[in-house]
C-alpha cells in the first residue's frame, strides 16, 4: 500500500512538472546579462505585450533549420542575430517559473514573388 502511495506521488510529481512548462512565442527585443526581453503578441492582435525572461549558463540556443530540425548555436550568435533584425528576432522559448531553458529563433519567411 505505502509503495502504491509513493509511486503514485512520484507520477504526479513528474507530470505536475510538465504541466508547469510553458512555451511562449515572440519577437525577442533584447539580451542583457541574465534577463531576456520578449513582446508576446496573441494571435490576432497588432500590439504585443513586453515580457522580460531570466535566462542562465545552461540555457540552450537553437536556430530553426526546418519544422522538426534545429541546430545548436551560442549565446553570442543569438544577440548578433538580434542586433541584426530590425524590429527583433522571432522566437520560441521554453519557460518554468519565469526561467527560460531553451530558446529557439525562426528565420524570417520569404514572400512569395521577391
Amino acid at each position: 500500500m505505502l509503495r502504491r502511495s509513493f509511486v503514485a506521488a512520484l507520477v504526479l510529481f513528474v507530470l505536475g512538472g510538465f504541466v508547469l512548462a510553458e512555451t511562449v512565442r515572440g519577437v525577442i527585443t533584447a539580451i542583457e546579462g541574465d534577463k531576456i526581453k520578449v513582446t508576446v503578441r496573441k494571435k490576432g492582435e497588432k500590439e504585443g505585450e513586453p515580457k522580460e525572461f531570466t535566462i542562465s549558463d545552461k540555457t540552450e540556443f537553437h536556430k530553426a533549420k526546418s519544422k522538426d530540425d534545429s541546430e545548436k548555436v551560442t549565446k553570442e550568435d543569438a544577440i548578433k542575430a538580434i542586433k541584426a533584425a530590425k524590429k527583433g528576432a522571432a522566437a520560441s522559448l521554453e519557460v518554468e517559473d519565469g526561467k527560460v531553458s531553451k530558446i529557439t529563433f525562426f528565420s524570417a519567411r520569404k514572400k512569395k514573388g521577391t
